[in-house]
């Protein structure tokens, strides 16, 4: 039998305690209570919807982190492979300066050729890199060449090209008070003999940018008042400077002062793509106002030619106007005396002289004449007498002064390509300009860069 409660309030409190509080079975819900039903589902949907999209835009965040952090390291890697392959090449051009260049008559009768370790330091600096096949050509063992011990796919430095900047026309020489400077006078007959030949005859008909009929002296003006100080027109009897540069789109003055890098001449009217393209590689802003012969590189052998011009016991040899014999005897100049040592500017005048002997003693020599469409055997090239006077004042021979050094660096190993070769993600190029002799006041001895481009 059920104990019964009081009616009184201790009754009371005992059956709500034990009541199914909100239950109302004994009636249908309300329209409030029907919609109240769902709103915690919903609470916790939109909850994860936001959750989730702060945990995706995390992820990407941290992966954009990453991605942000393993450039940066790859480029810092990148940067100092380059500046690895620079201090190299530092070492080595010391060596040249030191060694070398003080030792250069012994070497040359010994090796009878002029030896300059720019020409093989690309291919000397792999050992550093790690790259054995160069001593392993000469049957050396490799088994424990390990060069800088740089981990496979971890990076690489890379000398691009090393040229000596002595090989070409300074341009800065123009940078003088008087046209009558001797200086200004040896420039400007040099240009005017580079752009003068023969080869370069349709190219010079072409150049809308200039109206003047004489065009190769056209340009050689605009160049020289590009440069020199005063307003001016160069070797024009008084006349002023008006290249309306201050008329263009992009309007800008002449510089009427030293030029920092040889690329300002693009902004010389008259040098377009076409002519910087065959002409560019002449020309410098380092370096005295001749070239040194012995730093011609054998492709620029068009310098050579403009010396042989300059230099001509007779100004009127039909050779001089020939275009195609006179690459074969500028060649034959140039080959003859880097070969036999560098050592007398007669060597040049000899090979120019006589060019059917350097190539008569070269194997093949006759037959890769005669594909180039020359008549006759190697023998029957005619040469070209040269003034010994005229060219000591158009070229000098010595050790090299100034050097352009182009380096990468790679690293972000990216896969290979179809040969093998390692694809790169990240790639720090570095271009800068040597001189062997300046005096370096942070190092207290001579050599120091004169330009640094790095990109």
């Amino acid at each position: 039998m059920p104990r019964l409660l009081p009616n009184g309030w201790p009754g009371r409190a005992w059956r709500f305690l034990n009541s199914n509080i909100g239950s109302r079975k004994d009636r249908p819900p309300s329209r409030k209570e029907r919609r109240q039903r769902g709103a915690a589902l919903i609470f916790v949907i939109v909850s994860l919807t936001l959750l989730a999209a702060m945990t995706v835009d995390h992820v990407y965040k941290s992966q954009i982190d990453v991605a942000s952090a393993r450039n940066t390291r790859d480029e810092l890697k990148a940067e100092y492979m380059a500046r690895s392959a620079m201090n190299l090449t530092r070492i080595m051009l010391k060596i040249q300066e030191r060694i070398i260049d003080r030792n250069r008559s012994v070497i040359a009768r010994f090796l009878g050729k002029d030896l300059q370790i720019s020409d093989i330091m690309p291919m000397l600096l792999e050992v550093f890199f790690g790259d054995a096949s160069l001593l392993a050509g000469f049957g050396m063992d490799t088994g424990d060449v390990r060069g800088l011990d740089i981990p496979r796919g971890y990076g690489k430095p890379e000398i691009v090209a090393i040229e000596s900047e002595d090989g070409k026309l300074n341009v800065n020489c123009a940078f003088a008070r008087t046209d009558t400077d001797p200086q200004v006078q040896s420039l400007a007959r040099q240009l005017y003999t580079l752009f003068s030949n023969p080869r370069y005859e349709q190219l010079f008909q072409e150049l809308d940018e200039i109206e003047d009929p004489n065009r190769p002296m056209a340009l050689v003006q605009a160049i020289m008042d590009y440069i020199d100080p005063d307003q001016a027109r160069f070797s024009a009897a008084g006349a002023a400077e008006d290249y309306r540069y201050t008329t263009l789109s992009d309007p800008y003055e002449e510089k009427n002062n030293l030029l920092d890098s040889v690329e300002e001449l693009h902004l010389v009217r008259g040098i377009n793509d076409e002519v910087w393209a065959n002409f560019g590689p002449s020309m410098t802003v380092y370096g005295t106002c001749a070239p040194n012969l012995c730093a011609v590189s054998p492709g620029n052998w068009m310098l050579a030619a403009a010396v042989i011009f300059r230099a001509a016991k007779d100004p009127s040899d039909p050779v001089l106007m020939n275009p195609v014999i006179m690459a074969q005897v500028a060649q034959s100049a140039l080959m003859t005396l880097q070969l036999m040592g560098c050592t007398d500017l007669g060597l040049f005048a000899q090979g120019a002289e006589n060019p059917g002997a350097l190539f008569q003693a070269m194997p093949g020599a006759g037959a890769a004449l005669g594909a180039g469409g020359l008549p006759g055997s190697s023998q029957s090239i005619p040469g070209v007498q040269l003034d010994s006077g005229k060219l000591a004042a158009a070229a000098y021979i010595g050790p090299r002064r100034f050097y352009r050094i182009v380096v990468s660096g790679h690293s972000g190993q990216n896969g290979t390509d179809k040969a093998g070769n390692p694809r790169w993600r990240v790639t720090r190029t570095i271009t800068a300009v040597w001189d062997q002799q300046a005096y370096s006041a942070a190092t207290g001895q001579r050599g120091q860069f004169v330009y640094w481009k790095q990109e």
